[in-house]
């Protein structure tokens, strides 16, 4: 298979090492705001879908003549292009804290979209949520590991693709009554997307594009991330647009960097672990506000 934990950069010095590393920002930027607009569009999209479709690979069908979904899916599409190549040449320590402090911004858009006022103590547990997973993604030492583990990446899909099949058939009537629990397998499931991209990502700058095209990880890349968007999709579904979200986009990171750490052989904390693990408590403690107040707001609406 190759090396697949050699760091995603290219070589020091040099103008194009200085271009690379604007680039891999530039980028991971530009799919936050692209997955933020797409997020807004797709839960306006989906809350019109009636629940007996939710998880069911149908489901994207049954959204396909939805022009704010297929406007959303184009803007994730395009967002998803731009975190594959930031994935390419930079690391994850680099790309993911960016896209993290995305989802304030698609919170703020879909108020704006709805022409509501944003709750006070909402907006800071939105805020703290992002800087927390920001901050436990930078204090990670920098870089990736340089031990690869083809099994272990091998197995990992395998699980993947299992944990997504499952919830689209035989856990489905399962999951349909804890929603929570759609958004952490969704997210889960988009934690190890990111984890093939990268591996497809250094194949590609390594053998080139004719064997990233006939390599099983970016089949199992597209298919893994199907499921994913089946069950993330589905797990918007009546619910509270903040907490959804935050959800997912916490989640997502830090089931990455687990991945990342029994893939690639990289640390999940750095040296300072009482400091990363202040910034989990902290995004967790946020998320259960959040889930409070949605829950608070669904008991005073029934």
């Amino acid at each position: 298979c190759g090396p697949l934990t050699t760091a995603l950069k290219i070589p020091a010095g040099g103008r194009w090492s200085r271009l690379s590393g604007e680039m891999v920002i530039l980028l991971a930027l530009g799919s936050a705001v692209l997955y933020a607009l797409a997020a807004v569009l797709q839960f306006n999209a989906v809350n019109r879908v009636g629940q007996e479709w939710s998880l069911h690979v149908r489901f994207l069908a049954a959204l396909a003549h939805n022009r704010k979904f297929l406007a959303g899916g184009a803007l994730e599409l395009a967002g998803g292009v731009g975190q594959f190549f930031a994935l390419k040449y930079g690391a994850v320590d680099t790309v993911l804290p960016i896209l993290a402090c995305g989802f304030p911004l698609s919170i703020a858009i879909n108020y704006k979209w709805n022409d509501e006022a944003m709750p006070l103590m909402e907006s800071v547990a939105i805020v703290v949520a992002s800087a927390s997973v920001a901050g436990f993604l930078l204090v990670r030492p920098p870089g990736i590991g340089t031990s690869e583990s083809y099994q272990a990446l091998a197995f990992g899909t395998v699980a993947s693709m299992s944990v997504g099949l499952a919830a689209v058939s035989i856990a489905r009537p399962l999951l349909a009554r804890f929603n929570v629990a759609k958004s952490v397998v969704g997210a889960c499931l988009l934690g190890y997307v990111a984890v093939l991209e990268r591996a497809v990502g250094v194949q590609w700058s390594r053998r080139g594009t004719a064997v990233v095209v006939t390599s099983w990880e970016l089949y199992a890349l597209l298919a893994v991330g199907g499921l994913a968007l089946v069950v993330v999709q589905s797990s918007l579904q009546d619910r509270v647009f903040r907490s959804a979200i935050a959800l997912v986009a916490v989640v997502e990171p830090i089931s990455a960097v687990g991945f990342a750490a029994a893939i690639f052989n990289e640390p999940v904390f750095g040296s300072d672990h009482r400091l990363a693990a202040i910034f989990v408590s902290a995004a967790i403690v946020s998320l259960a506000y959040l889930a409070f107040r949605e829950r608070s707001a669904g008991s005073r609406c029934g």
